[in-house]
């Protein structure tokens, strides 16, 4: 069964016995009016797998057969049918477009045209080409309570059945009792969705919509509802709260949408899909609004975090706390995928969202890696397990070939994000892949979804993710073919400039300062790496996305390196125990007092730069140039070699 976004639950199997006491005329009637909602399967494959499928698992009818069966509809005149809204899921971006009515013969009918549509009340009112004019089901439209009905429609997609109850109740609708839902306890199963309940005389008294989870007692609309209903298609809400993973905050709204029908249903369609869209903005815009100042970084809770910085290897988020501070949070449990000649996939779930980091194999050369989505999107599958189930086995899936989209999104702070999205033909679902360029690799965001729910979670996607907090990490050659890719750089990279010769010297350089280091501090290959730390930070009242560490190293297999950290002066107000590192600077307590202290085998020195190293509080930036060696170091050596970077290191700022 395919799934569509804003459906309703599919009805649950239960058992009854036949409907005997139906006249043969009757059945006959109910037959020829009732058919299958069926979609066209998908022609050709989009995914790629570790072996071949092994359909022969599947039941002969459901792997022979050309369409999906997703509900049931039913004749009530000439050329008008209806059925349940969820099952046609108009509006929904499903790849499963070629919906129409399967006879008893098999034969296939496209939906034409929509005359009647109601998202909330879950109905539709349609014709169909090339099927010949025919008698309908008669209505009732004043059949009442505690009286024998009859359920009928495709069960489980197996062919049309009859099955008995008894009408019990008329129930308001829960939010503001617009209009009473039927409450019936004949039996009804998947695929009954969109079929007619019938009076004892084969009548058609409402059409099927669900079931409660709990208990034999099924929903059905009034077919009084569906013949007041004007020719519109309408979608309409009570009170309803967007909300997002960021904050415990929310925001309420409502909607409405109406069109004048009849109306193509490809017409219709595109309509209500651009609706959901605007529905969607507008309530991730009205949260934006409401909660602006409550948001990172303009909310009180976030000034902690403009004066502190951390290192973050795996791609986080900053979110608000039970304690109203924003920090840094991860996903749990993240797991490393070796994906062959030194690449490596890092990934972890938190929220509705996958979080992972890719290292570049050695193999693929820079250009064609941050170029081609087939190269990326395989190695992540090496990571994530993303399979297709068949009858009992697991097939892996290896594959899913080139991105139907691609393009960038520049987030609030200035970073590139490549966009690529996936199509899952045999699942309708969309990989939504949002990747931030790195030395090494990327930093990722991947929402999995159905195809119907792909836009919102993307809308999720570009708000979370300007939240992010990620420590920039490669080798002299990493940093090399990172930086030759100009149109993805973030917008900081354009005051920045790496330069090496990679033996003699490393130099960075960027609008605050310039750092150098040479082989006689510490040893340069082609091996050395660069750590860039950047933070959020207020530079001229406005919060940005920069620097404000650099790292140079000897490499990875050494834990000797050289760093400079550019400090700035927090608010009074801020709590104490945020200040401590400028309380540390200013007072030149360890390990600001240039001098030399072991910390887990390993020799520390640091000497701080100022504009005024007399009255350290004076300043507004203060730099600290350290030197980290392993094992225990001299003093003297460690001093002369954090002298010698200080030699080096120039502030422009």
């Amino acid at each position: 069964m395919k799934k569509f976004l804003f459906s309703l639950a599919f009805l649950l199997c239960q058992s009854s016995s036949w409907a005997l006491d139906l006249k043969q005329p009757v059945l006959d009637k109910i037959f020829a009016t009732n058919y299958e909602v069926v979609v066209a399967k998908p022609t050709t494959e989009s995914v790629e797998y570790e072996r071949k499928l092994p359909l022969h698992l599947l039941p002969f009818q459901y792997r022979t057969d050309k369409y999906y069966s997703v509900g049931s509809a039913f004749r009530i005149s000439k050329n008008k049918f209806v059925s349940a809204a969820h099952v046609f899921g108009l509006g929904n971006e499903s790849q499963d477009k070629n919906i129409g009515l399967r006879d008893s013969n098999g034969k296939f009918y496209p939906v034409d045209k929509i005359y009647k549509y109601s998202r909330s009340r879950d109905f539709l009112v349609f014709s169909v080409k090339g099927m010949k004019a025919g008698k309908g089901l008669k209505v009732n439209i004043n059949y009442s309570k505690n009286k024998k009905v009859y359920a009928v429609g495709n069960a489980l997609g197996e062919g049309v059945v009859i099955r008995d109850g008894l009408y019990t109740s008329d129930t308001p609708e829960d939010r503001e009792g617009e209009w009473k839902w039927i409450r019936f306890s004949a039996a009804a199963s998947p695929g009954n969705s969109g079929g007619p309940l019938l009076d004892d005389k084969g009548k058609v008294i409402g059409v099927i919509l669900r079931k409660s989870k709990s208990e034999n007692l099924n929903y059905a609309l009034p077919m009084r509802e569906i013949l007041n209903f004007k020719q519109i298609a309408e979608m309409k809400s009570k009170t309803m709260t967007y909300k997002i993973d960021l904050t415990d905050d929310t925001h309420s709204f409502k909607y409405h949408y109406s069109h004048k029908l009849p109306m193509s249903i490809k017409k219709i369609d595109r309509k209500l899909q651009n609706d959901i869209k605007d529905l969607l903005d507008n309530a991730a815009k009205g949260f934006l609004t409401e909660h602006k100042t409550r948001l990172f970084p303009n909310d009180a809770g976030s000034v902690p975090m403009l004066y502190n910085r951390f290192t973050s290897s795996f791609p986080s988020i900053l979110m608000k706390g039970s304690d109203n501070i924003w920090s840094i949070h991860k996903a749990k449990n993240v797991k490393t995928s070796d994906t062959g000649n030194g690449g490596w996939v890092k990934f972890g779930k938190m929220g509705d969202f996958y979080y992972l980091k890719a290292k570049r194999p050695k193999n693929i050369d820079a250009n064609k890696y941050y170029s081609d989505s087939k190269i990326l999107m395989d190695q992540i599958l090496k990571g994530i397990d993303y399979h297709r189930n068949i009858g009992n086995e697991s097939v892996t899936i290896t594959s899913m070939g080139k991105s139907v989209e691609d393009r960038i999104h520049i987030d609030s702070f200035g970073r590139k994000w490549q966009v690529k999205n996936w199509l899952i033909k045999f699942s309708d679902q969309t990989f939504v892949l949002y990747a931030l360029p790195t030395p090494d690799g990327y930093a990722m965001m991947l929402s999995i979804t159905d195809t119907s729910a792909a836009y919102m979670m993307e809308i999720d996607i570009k708000i979370i993710l300007n939240n992010l907090y990620y420590t920039y990490y490669g080798t002299l050659d990493d940093w090399t073919a990172f930086l030759q890719q100009k149109n993805i750089m973030p917008e900081f990279i354009k005051n920045v400039s790496i330069d090496t010769d990679q033996k003699s010297y490393i130099q960075y350089k960027d609008k605050n300062f310039n750092f150098r280091v040479e082989n006689n501090t510490m040893k340069i290959t082609k091996d050395s790496d660069i750590q860039l730390r950047c933070s959020y930070f207020k530079e001229n009242g406005k919060v940005v996305w920069a620097p404000v560490m650099i790292a140079f190293g000897e490499n990875k297999h050494t834990s000797n390196y050289a760093s400079v950290s550019r400090n700035m002066k927090p608010p009074k107000t801020l709590d104490e125990r945020y200040r401590k590192r400028w309380g540390n600077i200013i007072e030149k307590r360890t390990p600001y007092n240039a001098k030399t202290y072991l910390n887990e085998e390993m020799s520390n020195i640091t000497m701080i730069r100022a504009n005024d190293i007399n009255s350290l509080n004076e300043n507004n930036v203060i730099y600290a140039l350290s030197w980290h060696e392993q094992g225990t170091i001299d003093h003297k050596v460690m001093e002369s070699k954090v002298q010698e970077m200080n030699s080096n290191f120039k502030v422009f700022d």
